[in-house]
């Protein structure tokens, strides 16, 4: 879940067991854990106004049925999984 990295990292660096750590969830407290944690951006907002947009596309016909975008995400290495 989002924010579960975070809180684990300080566990992992005490914990002295060399484990990398990477997030399923980008977010302002993977990227100012000490140190920052790598993770996979999957641009919410921008998804969501996609969305959004499909779905009045489809509902005003000016969609056709099966249309499908593509929506890009990212993955954002930072010195969690460096060694």
């Amino acid at each position: 879940p989002a924010g579960a990295a975070a809180e684990v990292a300080p566990l992992l660096r005490q914990s002295g067991s060399g484990v990398l750590l990477a997030s399923c969830v980008d977010s302002a407290a993977t990227r100012q854990a000490d140190p920052p944690i790598t993770a996979i951006d999957l641009r919410p907002r921008e998804a969501g106004a996609s969305c959004a947009e499909l779905l009045f596309e489809l509902l005003s016909g000016t969609a056709p049925a099966g249309t499908e975008r593509v929506h890009p995400i990212s993955l954002a290495v930072r010195a969690s999984t460096r060694r």
